[in-house]
């Protein structure tokens, strides 16, 4: 049986939505995260990661952001990573 084609769109697929359209564009984090020079970021802490060494890493951009919030809002690894499982 062959499978039927189906076509999705951004506006009929719940799942597929941009962030961008369900977030707040006012909040203080978001309006930082688009003051962020994110690829110097990249580029500064790009080389302190090797590709193929261990399990696969995450973006230097999650690792820098998660680390700003950390000490933002002056707290623990552990309750940064909960809030960030919870509300990413």
């Amino acid at each position: 049986m062959a499978l039927r084609e189906t076509t999705h769109t951004a506006d009929s697929d719940l799942f597929r939505q941009e962030l961008s359209n369900m977030i707040n564009l006012r909040h203080p984090l978001v309006q930082l995260s688009q003051k962020i020079d994110w690829q110097s970021c990249e580029s500064r802490f790009g080389g302190l990661y090797a590709a193929c060494v261990g399990r696969p890493g995450h973006l230097i951009r999650l690792m820098v952001a998660l680390q700003l919030l950390k000490h933002t809002c002056n707290v623990s690894n552990e309750e940064v990573m909960a809030t960030w499982m919870e509300n990413p």
